[in-house]
């Protein structure tokens, strides 16, 4: 006696996504095969908003911070991986006090993501972030 089986569907397979850096705001494509029935998707771990083109391709929108390593698509039959994102963050500086200042008085930067390097001791000094 023969049973039919049903039909399942099939493990998502990312070949690429662009671009591998992004920040925050930012919309990455990712494409692959058997997309259809996603139902997360996560990079470096943070679940992230997505729309799905077609079975073969999905935008997501970036609203995580701090995420680098593997894209991850889930559906119903599995997740698709694949590795080297990096999250790039733009920094944002909220205020500087004092706002005026001699060349040995203590600046201090509010803000967020990377932390600036200062170089030169001058009345220049160079703020790299």
């Amino acid at each position: 006696m023969l049973f039919a089986s049903p039909l399942f569907g099939q493990t998502p397979v990312i070949t690429a996504f662009s671009p591998t850096t992004a920040g925050s705001g930012n919309t990455i494509i990712i494409n692959g095969v058997n997309f259809n029935n996603t139902n997360n998707i996560k990079i470096g771990g943070q679940s992230a908003t997505f729309s799905l083109n077609s079975d073969a391709l999905i935008k997501v929108q970036i609203n995580i911070t701090n995420a680098f390593g593997t894209v991850a698509i889930t559906n119903n039959s599995g997740t698709g991986l694949l590795a080297g994102f990096a999250f790039n963050a733009v920094p944002v500086i909220d205020s500087v006090l004092p706002t005026y200042a001699n060349n040995v008085d203590l600046v201090t930067f509010y803000g967020k993501y990377p932390t600036p390097k200062f170089t030169g001791l001058s009345s220049d000094p160079v703020i790299t972030l």
